[in-house]
């Protein structure tokens, strides 16, 4: 352990010295093994101040070599991105550091952005037809997406394919894991953050999505969870006393988790999600989602037809839960009484808002005199 401490230090000086002797005018790097060299060992400062130094040395406006070579170089950004987004754990703070110069790259050459950002789409594409969910690098290049395009734009080179792509996703890719629950969960999350900035738009696949959730939650006889992915055991405790065992695991984690098949790693994932407290989370989190939704799209013509049959789930598992002894102590995270209760409040009024103002009238507009043109006679006219 000291030896690596020791070796850890000696790294880091090495990379403080390094940086302390580059230039201040930075030529564009001609590979991604270049630039990877280049930030090795570099903080997230030292990282943003490579970038923005390479970014002003370069300027776009200059001529077209300064804008192919910047072309060249957001490809390399783009793809550091996404070995960044592989690694586990989450290096967070290069992230959140290097996705601003990603911006303002994207800003310089938006079209070679929106070429670069639907070819990672098709990769996923490619993905979706082999019947796999998107791995944790993917998930956070969508967040990154909705970081560095506009979505006003109602047709988007980038997001609208998105949109698409996610809802396919979510709709068609078999649910065969827990971990597979925490990625489709956290695609409802992206695809509600992009209705809510896009002005509430009506996304109808993530409700169905949480739906599907609900109806798959079930309760095993005996204290031993059941086959299905949402199979809780029948309280006892036993389970009481495993839940105090569990470490809590939140959907965020999917980011967090190892994705390699076999290793140690990977298993460790693997079981931190096939935990109750991860299911019981998984739970208060359809609830939660299908709330949101729901306040989010109150003031549409068809809310109470589109989430009536969704809360009558919601409001009979609710009971089921209750009954089997899966209330506020095993629920922390999510008041289900009063989120049922508050949902039940937004149908009804919903509804009363229907019977007061039909959908025949809102779209009635007030007949106009149509314009006539009549030839005039005049009298005195010469």
């Amino acid at each position: 352990k000291t030896m690596k401490t020791m070796k850890t230090v000696k790294k880091s000086d090495e990379s403080r010295d390094r940086f302390d002797n580059l230039p201040y005018v930075l030529p564009v790097p001609s590979s991604y093994a270049a630039f990877a060299a280049l930030v090795d060992g570099l903080t997230p400062t030292q990282t943003v101040e490579v970038l923005q130094r390479i970014r002003i040395s370069n300027p776009v406006s200059l001529g077209p070599e300064n804008r192919k070579n910047m072309q060249i170089f957001y490809g390399i950004l783009f793809q550091y991105f996404v070995s960044q987004c592989k690694l586990s754990p989450l290096p967070k703070a290069t992230l959140n550091a290097i996705v601003p110069e990603i911006h303002m790259l994207t800003m310089e050459v938006p079209l070679y952005a929106a070429t670069v950002s639907r070819a990672r789409l098709e990769q996923m594409h490619k993905r979706l037809l082999k019947g796999t969910w998107p791995g944790k690098h993917m998930l956070c290049t969508l967040e990154l997406f909705l970081e560095i395009f506009d979505h006003e734009q109602p047709r988007h080179p980038v997001l609208t394919p998105m949109l698409l792509l996610v809802a396919k996703v979510i709709l068609f890719t078999p649910l065969r894991t827990t971990h597979d629950l925490a990625r489709g969960l956290y695609l409802v999350k992206i695809m509600e953050t992009y209705a809510r900035n896009a002005g509430g738009a009506l996304v109808p696949e993530c409700l169905h999505f949480l739906h599907g959730l609900a109806k798959r939650v079930q309760i095993a006889s005996t204290d031993k969870s059941g086959e299905g992915v949402l199979t809780l055991p029948a309280r006892s405790k036993a389970v009481q006393k495993q839940l105090k065992k569990e470490r809590a695991v939140s959907v965020d984690h999917v980011l967090e988790a190892a994705e390699e098949q076999g290793s140690q790693k990977g298993r460790a994932s693997a079981s931190a999600f096939a935990q109750l407290n991860f299911k019981l989370e998984v739970v208060a989190c359809t609830f939660k989602r299908v709330a949101a939704l729901l306040r989010m799209h109150r003031k549409l013509p068809s809310c109470a037809e589109m989430f009536a049959p969704v809360v009558a789930t919601l409001k009979s598992l609710q009971a089921t839960l209750s009954k089997a002894g899966y209330t506020g102590d095993l629920l922390p995270s999510a008041n289900l009484d009063a989120l049922v209760g508050d949902m039940d409040a937004e149908i009804s009024n919903a509804k009363a808002h229907r019977a007061a103002h039909p959908l025949g009238n809102a779209f009635k507009e007030p007949v106009k005199a149509v314009k006539q043109f009549n030839p005039r006679f005049e009298e005195d006219f010469v």
